[in-house]
């Protein structure tokens, strides 16, 4: 992990609060992201997908209750890199 100051390390007195988080720990991230490489490459690994298998995303329409889904209509398993 790496997080790559924005402010100089020597006179980090200078610098803001944000300026001063280490996103690498400090943030939380959502796990889809990294969700995908691991199924992607799971279904991949047992046949259940080839790189030309057409997904239905739906939209988008699985979510969590609350939250306002952005959704794709069809992917290639290896497209969610390029689309999110």
């Amino acid at each position: 992990m790496v997080s790559l100051p924005t402010y100089d390390p020597n006179a980090y007195g200078n610098a803001t609060t944000n300026e001063m988080l280490n996103r690498a720990i400090g943030v939380i991230y959502e796990p889809g992201s990294v969700m995908k490489a691991a199924v992607i490459a799971a279904a991949l690994n047992e046949g259940v997908v080839t790189p030309n298998t057409i997904i239905d995303c739906e939209q988008g329409a699985w979510g969590v209750p609350g939250a306002r889904a952005q959704g794709h209509a069809r992917l290639r398993p290896c497209s969610p890199w390029r689309t999110s």
